[in-house]
């Protein structure tokens, strides 16, 4: 009887605790389609041409947003469109007439980023709203961005310019090297004009278009170029290298982790100076760019090296 009495509760707590199962998840269910339905209302509203409605425009889709954001706490893009319109509005002529702050932009990305640590999109743009107000925390999320998908162009072309801005050329180059080789056709001639409208007061790094190349120049004055060393990053980008130095009976070598890789064509020579020219365009398997050392064959000096990236879009 005892045993009977224990089975008919354990069948009715199975039964409870089903039941509340089901009215949780439908609760759910029901939360996470009136918050879309809220996020699709408010990015449906579109932003009036009279001053005298934009007020109105914006305090509707920060309630509706709002409202997105409240109904399911853990969808990080809702934080990051109400972000975007935030940010939209503190550049608006309605500025004045809105109670909108930086510091509510801030937060609500940094919310995107703890919610979803693995949301590219939430890195991305935190960086680019510190573009203009912390370097450091811009740099830490484009390398963050990048970390999470390393093929995409946006966040090199950003850390290329935060680097310029910091008179880091050098780290500059690889990034608009890394740009220019993830750019597909569709955002190509933006990027091109991007990069030219940032170079024109860097001294060794340069866009030629009607060369069709982004060309960076160091003077290393030494018997060796270790790439590593030189933080070239660690990735399968072709390069024309193009070598000024001294006359020497040998020509430059190019190394792979110590072991021969090629040896560099002679373009052209005089009395005082040869050029020399290597295209690296095939990568052996496991070889990358910071495997690569350059050491002439004789004990002469490399003065000038050129690193030439051609200004063609990704195709892969």
């Amino acid at each position: 009887m005892k045993q009977k009495a224990l089975t008919r509760n354990q069948a009715y707590c199975t039964l409870f605790v089903g039941a509340l199962s089901a009215i949780l998840a439908l609760f759910f269910v029901v939360a996470n389609l009136r918050a879309t339905l809220l996020y699709e209302k408010a990015t449906a509203e579109r932003e009036p041409f009279l001053q005298s409605e934009k007020v109105e425009y914006y305090n509707r889709v920060f309630s509706l947003l709002s409202k997105a954001i409240n109904s399911t706490s853990g969808n990080a893009s809702y934080s990051i469109s109400k972000a975007d319109y935030l940010l939209r509005a503190l550049s608006s002529t309605a500025r004045s007439d809105l109670l909108v702050r930086e510091k509510d932009v801030e937060q609500l990305y940094i919310k995107a980023v703890q919610l979803n640590p693995f949301y590219y999109e939430g890195h991305l743009k935190l960086g680019l709203f510190y573009r203009t107000r912390d370097a450091q925390k811009e740099k830490g999320c484009l390398l963050n961005a990048i970390q999470l998908y390393p093929t995409n162009y946006y966040p090199y072309l950003y850390l290329g310019k935060h680097y310029l801005a910091e008179g880091e050329e050098k780290e500059a180059f690889y990034n608009l090297m890394l740009a220019l080789h993830h750019a597909r056709l569709w955002y190509w001639y933006d990027v091109v004009k991007e990069i030219e409208g940032a170079l024109k007061d860097s001294p060794h790094l340069s866009l030629e278009k009607q060369g069709k190349v982004l060309r960076f120049v160091v003077e290393p004055r030494t018997d060796e170029f270790d790439f590593k060393y030189q933080g070239f990053p660690h990735v399968k980008v072709p390069l024309k290298i193009i070598i000024h130095t001294e006359r020497s009976l040998a020509d430059p070598i190019l190394y792979a982790d110590d072991v021969f890789y090629s040896y560099f064509r002679l373009r052209e020579g005089t009395r005082e100076q040869n050029i020399y020219e290597l295209y690296l365009e095939s990568f052996p398997p496991g070889v990358y760019l910071d495997n690569f050392a350059i050491k002439p064959d004789l004990d002469s000096s490399l003065d000038i090296i050129e690193f030439i990236k051609e200004l063609q879009p990704a195709t892969d």
